[in-house]
């Protein structure tokens, strides 16, 4: 669900800057571990949860689920969710969700990318192990070689992406 944001605000044991370091871990983590990494959302993914969702490569949802970043509802701003949400849905759809507060359904979130699939909660678990399934009978190095290059391209320049894009189609056709 995310952090207890009223501890969040202050240095106690959940809080301060080496808990905020320690998320930002995680958040990397996940980024650099070279496999795909699938969120299975059930209830609430709300701040610091919602951005460990938006880390994941592929995010299947329950129907009953519901996203966002309320933590600006007692004044801290969801900077580092911010940063995944930028990337996701560019600065004016992402400010909407950040400055708002405003808690979404996961057909919104699906409808807005943030999101790949939406199934009953009762599926959700099940769903969510073929997926992983039918991306362990792959090639883990084509899967690494793949996510890390559409991470690398998103980050540049179009013209610059296709070609950097076009070089590694070559390393992985060897």
């Amino acid at each position: 669900a995310g952090g207890d944001l009223t501890a969040m605000a202050g240095d106690g044991p959940y809080g301060g800057h080496l808990a905020r370091r320690r998320y930002l871990e995680l958040l990397e983590a996940v980024q650099e571990s070279g496999r795909p990494v699938i969120a299975a959302v059930n209830g609430a993914a709300l701040g610091g949860g919602f951005g460990l969702v938006l880390a994941c490569d592929l995010a299947v949802a329950a129907d009953t689920a519901t996203l966002g970043t309320p933590e600006v509802k007692i004044g801290l701003f969801p900077m580092m969710v911010a940063g995944k949400l930028i990337r996701h849905l560019g600065p004016k759809q992402a400010l909407e969700l950040a400055l708002t507060g405003e808690k979404i359904s996961a057909e919104r979130a699906l409808a807005l990318g943030l999101v790949n699939r939406v199934v009953p909660a009762a599926d959700l678990i099940e769903v969510s192990l073929g997926l992983a399934s039918s991306l362990a009978a792959l090639s883990p190095a084509v899967l690494r070689l793949g996510r890390e290059a559409v991470y690398t391209a998103a980050d540049m320049e179009y013209r610059q992406s296709l070609r950097y894009l076009h070089a590694m189609l070559s390393v992985n056709a060897m």
